[in-house]
């Protein structure tokens, strides 16, 4: 196919949007592979959540515009987070929400600091918005990755925008209260976007949660999606938590009239269902635990991960060559060389069945 070209006068389209490659989503597998490399949830949401049929109570909310936006969803927020609905909004994924809040944020030329070996749609966005970007480092040590602490809050430059995902994917390290705490601090003129997408499987003490931050920083957005831990992933539901003023302005570009009825309902339900997903967590941990004692440690090291994945380094075995073999076994993990990461493969931790067969081919490497 030949390359875009666009008239020299009339519509036009910002040469940095151009030049920017899309970004590409992973080939999907056959329907009878086994998916365990998109981080999905792969035990499912709670059952309310299916059982849930598409009559709303009321004939007219199919054929008439909904005047109040969010508002199911966002007043079961309110009581589930204990934060009043004036600090949240949602959106269609917290791909969107992300989405939304560069392009409120930064314009061309502006300083983006990101972590490396992170989401390659952060620095697609950063192209997109013809910004510049920074990476900073992590530390890999034996069992686990860990953020670079002076790389992350170094005041060498002045970003207009910093991204730290924690759970950070794919490498599943966390970052601590105390270092986010140092961040916003060190870099008032910063806004700090905090990517949550994994929060759910992270167990920690409620002195570690970050939402209570936004009543204290004010360039503090926190995004989380329901798509990994309460598994609706084909809903397409986010949620950013911030100070009022914030929140105001990210309003501008929700959808709307905001998203599906029965999208709301469907997640209402989920948040409903706190001891289904809080055993589900623990599962998540136990079979995390036996796939690292299953594996012979000379070949494979499991690193510590606050995710529902794990990343493995692969020593004496080609990690492109471990995800191919398993893929001839309809098991398809991700090699991770197009993260920088060229010794690891990242394995969504999936049911106790899937578990044995992936235990069990790996051992034949």
């Amino acid at each position: 196919m030949s390359e875009l070209q666009l008239p020299a006068t009339g519509p036009r389209v910002n040469d940095w949007v151009l030049e920017t490659p899309a970004y590409s989503l992973p080939t999907e597998p056959e329907r009878n592979m086994v998916r365990l490399h998109m981080n999905e949830n792969r035990y499912g949401p709670a059952p309310d959540c299916l059982t849930l049929d598409c009559k709303t109570g009321d004939d007219h909310s199919v054929f008439e515009y909904p005047y109040h936006r969010n508002r199911v969803l966002s007043e079961r927020l309110e009581a589930f987070l204990g934060i009043s609905q004036e600090h949240l909004t949602i959106n269609h994924g917290s791909a969107a929400l992300i989405q939304q809040i560069f392009h409120c944020s930064i314009k061309s030329g502006d300083l983006v600091r990101i972590a490396s070996h992170s989401w390659a749609y952060y620095p697609t966005l950063v192209n997109l918005c013809g910004a510049r970007v920074e990476f900073f480092a992590l530390d890999e040590e034996t069992d686990r990755f860990t953020f670079d602490e002076g790389g992350l809050i170094s005041t060498r430059t002045r970003p207009q925008l910093i991204v730290l995902n924690t759970p950070h994917m794919p490498t599943g390290a966390i970052a601590s209260k105390k270092l986010v705490r140092k961040l916003l601090e060190d870099h008032p003129q910063a806004l700090v976007l905090l990517d949550e997408a994994y929060w759910g499987f992270v167990e920690k003490p409620s002195s570690e949660e970050f939402a209570e931050l936004v009543l204290e920083f004010p360039n503090l957005i926190i995004t989380r999606t329901f798509s990994k831990l309460f598994a609706l992933a084909g809903e397409r539901i986010g949620y950013g938590i911030g100070s009022p003023a914030l929140i105001e302005s990210l309003r501008k570009w929700e959808p709307l009239f905001g998203i599906h009825a029965a999208s709301q309902r469907r997640a209402v339900r989920a948040l409903d269902n706190v001891e289904y997903y809080s055993h589900l967590r623990s599962t998540i941990r136990k079979q995390t635990d036996r796939l690292a004692s299953a594996l012979d440690p000379d070949k494979f090291t499991l690193m510590k991960s606050g995710g529902n994945y794990v990343l493995v380094r692969c020593t004496g075995v080609d990690a492109a060559l471990v995800e191919e073999h398993l893929k001839q076994s309809k098991l398809v993990v991700r090699a991770c060389q197009h993260y920088g990461l060229p010794n690891f493969v990242r394995v969504t931790i999936g049911l106790s069945h899937e578990i044995d067969s992936l235990i069990s081919i790996m051992k034949e490497l």
